[in-house]
């Protein structure tokens, strides 16, 4: 059976006093620092970590190079392949500023270590 209209509307209204405001307010931001934290704190402990772990297992099984002590050497090998030992590109030509470039923005040079 069909369930009828109501006849009118009853508006219920919850009002509070400053105090109870104010009491609020600090309830709405200890929920927002604290999913802002737990937002960010949970990634950057998870990569913190992995990345002392990952140093501490490689100290202890005394692996080789990592990729970030490796890049000067990737980069230097890089330039040598692009340009070839015989001609070195002449400074300041559009083909040595592009080759630069790319070569900085691929393996990173300048970001981690500083340039020559």
């Amino acid at each position: 059976m069909p369930k009828a209209k109501p006849d009118k509307v009853v508006l219920h209204r919850i009002e509070f006093n400053n105090k109870e405001r104010e009491l609020l307010e600090h309830v709405a931001v200890g929920n927002t620092i604290k999913n802002v934290g737990m937002g960010v704190g949970v990634p950057v402990a998870v990569v913190a970590a992995s990345y002392l772990s990952y140093k501490s297992l490689k100290e202890a099984w005394q692996w080789g190079e990592d990729i970030v002590t490796g890049i000067p050497t990737y980069y230097e090998k890089l330039q040598e392949s692009i340009t070839g030992e015989d001609a070195p590109p002449v400074e300041g030509t559009v083909t040595d500023s592009v080759v630069q470039y790319l070569l900085a923005w691929t393996t990173g040079y300048g970001l981690i270590w500083g340039k020559k």
